[in-house]
């Protein structure tokens, strides 16, 4: 019987453990890996997981000089999060012409490289239309079959402007994961590119 069945909330654990684990990071340098994701994410496959890294440096590159320090936020704190990436070539860059698209794309490597650092949840599937969220999420080395207990992860991508617009983008993005379906809680996580943030926040669903 999963814990759905058994009517438990099973974020609340993760939760308890996030607190525990950003408590530990904000000691420390965190190292988002943002390479290689297939093998630690079920959820991605050689070719999404290398795109998405590709996406990644290609946004990145648009700001910044590598390595490249991110303020990473959630309820429970701040820390600072190293991305190191290499600049992409020149052919990359031409693939990942176009800007929203390769925002997009790119948030979603760092977010998900985020909450593997943080929550030690990883992708297991894309998520379905009208879910409110573009990924399910299950701890590390749990039943990746299990679809019933899985996190909802919202993800999106700023690439220029004032730091405010990364907040605008969260709320928006909390409206619209509430929104959809599913009985637990769920994350939002949004990047802003030249600002270097990226913003976690916990969305609790209304019973």
């Amino acid at each position: 019987m999963s814990a759905a069945d058994q009517g438990e909330n099973p974020f609340e654990d993760l939760e308890r453990a996030a607190e525990e684990e950003f408590r530990r990071l904000m000691e420390q340098r965190v190292v988002l890996l943002t390479e290689d994701m297939a093998q630690r994410h079920p959820g991605l496959s050689e070719a999404v997981a290398a795109g998405l890294s590709e996406a990644a440096q290609v946004c990145l590159a648009r700001h910044h000089q590598p390595p490249t320090t991110f303020r990473l936020e959630h309820d429970h704190g701040i820390i600072e999060a190293v991305v190191e990436w290499e600049f992409p070539s020149e052919r990359t860059r031409r693939a990942w012409a176009n800007q929203s698209v390769t925002t997009e794309h790119g948030a979603s490597a760092l977010v998900l490289a985020a909450v593997e650092a943080v929550f030690g949840l990883v992708a297991i599937s894309r998520a379905e239309s009208l879910s409110g969220a573009d990924y399910l999420l299950v701890p590390m080395d749990s039943d990746y079959g299990d679809f019933d207990a899985a996190v909802r992860l919202e993800i999106s991508g700023v690439d220029s402007g004032p730091v405010r617009r990364v907040y605008e983008r969260v709320r928006r993005k909390i409206t619209q994961v509430a929104r959809g379906t599913g009985r637990y809680p769920a994350l939002v996580g949004v990047v802003g590119f030249d600002s270097r943030r990226i913003v976690l926040e916990t969305v609790g669903v209304a019973e």
